[in-house]
């Protein structure tokens, strides 16, 4: 790896030192809770937004629990349970995207999972603990309950919730009875779930908690929340559940309280409010309910109540933890001081760049644990000239963008290192690898060209009935193609949407210019629109309109009549549509998709509305979380395509199950590169399929159109990552294109892309077929065209279009990419020394196995036929001066030859190579050491005499070229045959001359 000069950029500090002594308190909103009953100092549990603390110094000091290495991210806590005999022993519960069930045994210093017998993806919630049976707990995953005796090691299926139900509770005392609530209804099993009866159904709009009371299973208590007069309030049951009666003694009014929490003989219960930081309790099992308002305003409210003493009482909330001593009579701040968790970056900082160009990556720096905690940070880079830091943030959250030049830079591997100064946070320093691999940029003669389709870079709303490349445009938002292929082009700005012919003149096809909503049932020509965006044709040619203004999906019939096919969508704006008619919407704002069916029907396809974040992959659309999604793609096979934006991926939904196909999450571009799902995308706009299964990606921020293959392969095919307008008529990759935001393919395989800014649709039209690649002969050793190869020979192969041009690397190190050819043997390259159309020279690695391989040559990413090779552990063939002279050197250095003969009793050194198995190899291309030498023993046949060398090693800074050195045992002159044996090879021979003595 090359390291140049070290340069110090120094961004963020000078100032922030000043804060030095700014306090961090767990002032912050707190997601779940927990005490326990230790003494003489009771232990309490916390967790925040993104971080776990634990305090026994009665709440007033948290020390960090890191579940993961800190810096890491920490799981998102929705509970956290203390074995009540055992306060060393503590759960934690997340969703199993979060991490599942975490157990530690030694108070939190380690932990581990315990998920086994638990679903892949999905959300876990009522953790219900056994008094007297530390061992046994229930759980729900969804709608499933599972069970574990054995403290979480296991957990098995018991039975599943009646549909629809959220709501879940267990009989502490008979276990094997449960309660479940569906929407008004109560419902009950008496056989751990696996059979469901109804109870009994209120008349009230919702139940949102069920508790069973510790000290009577016959008592049951709900809540059922809602505004003054829509009978919202308490109620219980005192047989079990055949009955439930009001026992409200307080007005509920707006406050909705959900978590109803108890102590373990059940002498006190209380019910916190999600919102207001209104808490709720009962002394008399719920026959009189008294509203405590001494943290109202607070925010949602979490409580935990000492197992001993009921009358102590802990509440998180919005606004961090508050503890009462009187049963909430007063009560008191408990934030005390807390340490933050700068976080590390959670990709690698790697990059694949081209010669010439630059990448840039954003590098958030947030504290783990709430995002609320201001942390003064200093960032650098250390040992790189290439490689620097911008922006001027001095606190976190702050995303500084680490910047890699490649302008000057010659092919190869490069470090550096991104360091990060906190000195309030409790790792108070971070160092991070930064590397980057140079490779040669793509050929010209493979890159897509541009053109412009539509549009003259003119704001406006004219030039229907003219060539499209004269019309004028308001905005530009997204295209869609019909099966004649005409194309569609939404303009939001001046309310209208225009059709293409395939003549190649343009005309307004939808809306009237007029911001409005009315026109349905007659011709799209005469209705208006609010500033329509995404477009998709159906099978049938119906042209499906986001009406984003007016939260509608228009319908437009081929005939050209306008209806509205789905209302109350919100700001839709992608939109797609499959073989069955179903409707696809993309609503950022909800960081969501909808669903809309043919018959108008409404539903959540994908994300957590108005929860933006990622997780999901690996399960089905509806447990995944997106951010601000902005297009959606269906394709002939129904899989739909989801730029998820805000997470800076691609991601697909097949079968039924959401994955990521592009994108590692990072922001900004590292290159292109061999696997979409580590390579970084900058707020991607939309994205399409071909019949082929490319994917095609507006990378809207990086300025850039990308093409993800199947292999996973991606591929930059227009722009070089500066904005702005040029190149039409040339290779699109040379060419400034700025902030493409939609992207679709033509049926001859060109590519759309639609850039707002510069008011355009540019058409990239891909380059001629690929040129196959073919091997007629070989590979063979170099040096003698023999058919054995082993580690460590220098190979030679020939054939046609193997090489884009000729080259040769003839000095170590050798690289792997060269004149736009590569050599793979079982997926693995080999460096090369010299390409041409015809003829490849390169080096079998030493560490290359032995046996049968695959052999394939690639140019330009275009794979030949594969050959199968054997490798055996030796192959040694003496490198020729000459036909049939060895390259020798005398002991003088000299080069052995007929008019330069070597003395009697001096040393030679003959030169080969296939050399096999060695002690310390080289790697990769560079060249060999001083203590590399082959394992197997070596021989040298001099004539009729067998001799042990004085030394045989591979040559030091040579490449695949070994030597070995032995005393001359002649002093006749003459010219005498070589032979090289290393194991069970030999070399064919080869001639050296010797004077006389």
């Amino acid at each position: 790896m090359k390291t140049l000069p070290i340069r110090l950029p120094v961004l963020l500090f000078s100032s922030a030192l000043a804060a030095l002594a700014q306090p961090f308190t767990l002032a912050v909103p707190i997601r779940a809770l927990a005490q326990d009953a230790g003494k003489p100092v009771p232990i309490a549990w916390v967790a925040t937004e993104g971080g776990i603390f634990k305090s026994s110094e009665t709440t007033l000091d948290w020390r960090n629990v890191y579940v993961r290495p800190a810096g890491e991210v920490q799981p998102a806590v929705r509970s956290i349970h203390i074995d009540p005999s055992n306060t060393q022993i503590v759960y934690l519960i997340s969703d199993i995207e979060e991490g599942g069930i975490w157990k530690s045994v030694n108070g939190g210093v380690t932990w581990t999972q315990a998920n086994t017998g638990l679903p892949r993806t999905g959300a876990l919630d009522a953790f219900i603990a056994l008094p007297g049976a530390a061992l046994t707990f229930y759980l729900k995953a969804g709608n499933q309950i599972y069970k574990t005796t054995d403290g979480a090691a296991t957990w098995i299926l018991r039975g599943f919730l009646p549909p629809g139900a959220n709501v879940f509770e267990v009989n502490r005392a008979t276990p094997a009875q449960m309660f479940a609530a569906v929407r008004n209804a109560v419902y009950r099993s008496r056989d751990e779930g696996i059979n469901w009866t109804l109870a009994e159904t209120l008349s009230v709009s919702r139940i949102s908690s069920i508790l069973v009371d510790p000290s009577n299973p016959l008592t049951i208590h709900l809540i059922v929340p809602g505004p003054k007069g829509t009978r919202a309030g308490f109620y219980r049951s005192t047989d079990g559940g055949e009955r439930f009666g009001t026992v409200t003694a307080v007005e509920l009014d707006r406050f909705e309280p959900r978590q109803m929490v108890s102590d373990p003989a059940g002498r006190v219960i209380y019910a916190g409010a999600d919102e207001d930081g209104v808490i709720f309790r009962t002394d008399d099992k719920g026959a009189n309910w008294f509203r405590i308002d001494g943290l109202r305003g607070a925010g949602y409210t979490i409580l935990a109540i000492d197992p001993a003493d009921p009358r102590v009482v802990l509440a998180g909330t919005g606004r961090g933890l508050f503890g009462s001593n009187n049963s909430g009579g007063n009560w008191f701040g408990r934030a005390g001081p807390a340490r933050p968790t700068l976080g590390v970056p959670s990709v690698p900082l790697d990059f694949t760049l081209a010669a010439g160009s630059q990448g840039r990556l954003r590098v958030p720096l947030q504290v783990v644990e709430t995002n609320l905690w201001t942390l003064p940070v200093s960032a650098s880079t250390e040992g790189a000239s290439w490689l620097s830091l911008t922006g001027t943030a001095i606190n976190t959250p702050a995303t500084p963008s680490l910047i890699v030049n490649a302008g000057d830079l010659e092919t190869g591997d490069y470090t550096g290192t991104l360091r990060v100064d906190a000195p309030l946070a409790g790792n108070s320093l971070l160092r991070a690898p930064v590397k980057l691999t140079v490779v040669l940029p793509r050929p010209v003669s493979e890159a897509y060209r541009i053109t412009t389709a539509a549009g003259n870079g003119q704001r406006g709303n004219f030039g229907d009935g003219q060539p499209a490349t004269r019309a004028f445009f308001g905005d530009l938002d997204s295209i869609a193609l019909d099966r004649d292929g005409n194309i569609f082009l939404s303009d939001p700005a001046s309310n209208v949407v225009r059709r293409i012919g395939q003549d190649g003149v343009i005309a307004r096809y939808a809306g009237t210019a007029q911001r409005g909503s009315g026109g349905d049932g007659g011709s799209a020509l005469l209705a208006q629109l609010s500033s329509p965006s995404g477009l998709a044709v159906d099978a049938a040619g119906n042209l499906f309109i986001a009406d984003t203004g007016n939260g509608k999906i228009r319908r437009v019939t081929p005939d050209g009549v306008i209806s509205t096919f789905a209302s109350g969508v919100g700001p839709a704006r992608g939109i797609a549509v499959d073989s069955g008619g179903n409707v696809y919407l993309t609503v950022a704002p909800m960081h969501a998709i909808l669903r809309v069916t043919r018959a108008g029907q409404i539903s959540l396809y994908a994300g957590e509305p108005g929860v933006a974040g990622f997780r999901g992959d690996g399960g089905v659309p509806g447990a995944a979380r997106l951010s601000g999604p902005l297009d959606i793609f269906v394709d002939a096979k129904d899989q739909v395509f989801i730029a998820d934006s805000g997470n800076n991926r691609i991601r697909r939904v097949s079968a039924g199950i959401i994955t990521t196909v592009a994108g590692s999450g990072a922001y900004g571009f590292q290159g292109d590169g061999p696997d979409a799902t580590k390579v970084a995308f900058a707020n991607p706009g939309a994205v399409a399929a071909d019949g082929a299964g490319n994917i095609y990606v507006a990378d809207t921020e990086n300025h850039r159109v990308r093409i993800v293959r199947p292999s996973g392969l991606v591929r930059t095919i227009s722009g070089t990552g500066s904005s702005g307008f040029g190149g039409d008529n040339g290779p699109a990759t040379r060419a400034l294109i700025t902030g493409p935001q939609d992207v679709l393919v033509e049926a001859g395989g060109s590519v759309l892309s639609v850039e707002s800014v510069n008011l355009r649709i540019r058409r990239l039209t891909p380059p001629p077929a690929p040129v196959l690649p073919v091997i007629t002969e070989g590979p063979v050793n170099w040096a003698d065209d023999s058919p054995r190869l082993a580690p460590g020979t220098i190979f030679r192969l020939k054939g046609s279009d193997l090489a884009v041009e000729t080259l040769s690397r003839p000095n170590a190190p050798w690289p792997v990419d060269l004149g736009g050819a590569r050599v793979t043997l079982n997926g693995a390259p080999l460096p090369l020394s010299r390409v041409s159309p015809g003829e490849i020279v390169g080096l079998i690695p030493y560490g290359a196995p032995l046996g049968a391989g695959s052999l394939v040559v690639s140019r330009d990413d275009v794979p030949s036929a594969e050959v199968i090779v054997t490798l055996e552990p030796t192959a040694p063939a003496i490198v020729l001066r000459e036909p049939g002279r060895a390259l020798a050197a005398n002991e003088n250095g000299s080069a052995n030859s007929g008019s330069d003969p070597a003395a009697p009793d001096s040393v030679l050194t003959v030169f080969f190579t296939g050399a096999g198995l060695t002690e310390n190899p080289p790697l990769g291309g560079t060249g060999a050491g001083e203590e590399s030498k082959p394992l197997l023993p070596v021989l040298v046949q001099f004539g009729d005499l067998t001799l042990e060398p004085l030394l045989t090693r591979l040559s030091p800074g040579r490449v695949g070229i070994a030597e070995t050195q032995f005393r001359v045992p002649v002093n006749e002159a003459g010219d005498y045959p070589v032979m090289v044996r290393v194991g069970d090879g030999a070399s064919a021979s080869a001639l050296v001359s010797v004077k006389a003595n």
